[in-house]
């Protein structure tokens, strides 16, 4: 279990902003309960995996521009999306109670169908295209 194109994030971002990225590097570690944890759905016994912590970098020249952090794990105490640039100005947002990952891609995918139909033939990315949202 992990979250599928974390890496590819990275190389998305970078690419966005026009960063060559010397390398990406990325760790997948369980979450571990220390005491035992339930959802609606399942109970997690103290000792066993409640989920799962990955992190990738991006690194230009030997140091680390871009990372990403993704958790999922039952029995965390808050649930948040954040993003924070260091940068002039550097800012940092929070959406509380955070995106849902299924409902995000749903949405982009529909109100990207403008800009696809717009984008020329050929493999493209989200950064080649035009920003999606969806006008009547």
């Amino acid at each position: 279990m992990r979250h599928v194109g974390l890496q590819e994030s990275v190389y998305l971002l970078a690419n966005s902003i026009g960063l060559i990225l010397d390398k990406v590097t990325e760790s997948l570690e369980p979450v571990v309960s220390d005491i035992e944890v339930s959802s609606k759905t399942i109970i997690v016994k103290a000792g066993h995996s409640r989920g799962v912590e990955q992190i990738a970098h991006g690194y230009v020249n030997g140091i680390c521009k871009i990372k990403m952090h993704f958790k999922a794990a039952i029995g965390e105490e808050r649930s948040y999306d954040k993003i924070t640039i260091i940068g002039t100005p550097s800012f940092s947002s929070e959406i509380e109670g955070g995106i849902n990952g299924d409902i995000a891609t749903c949405a982009i995918a529909i109100n990207s169908i403008n800009s696809v139909l717009k984008a020329p033939p050929g493999l493209l990315t989200m950064a080649d295209i035009g920003v999606p949202g969806y006008i009547n």
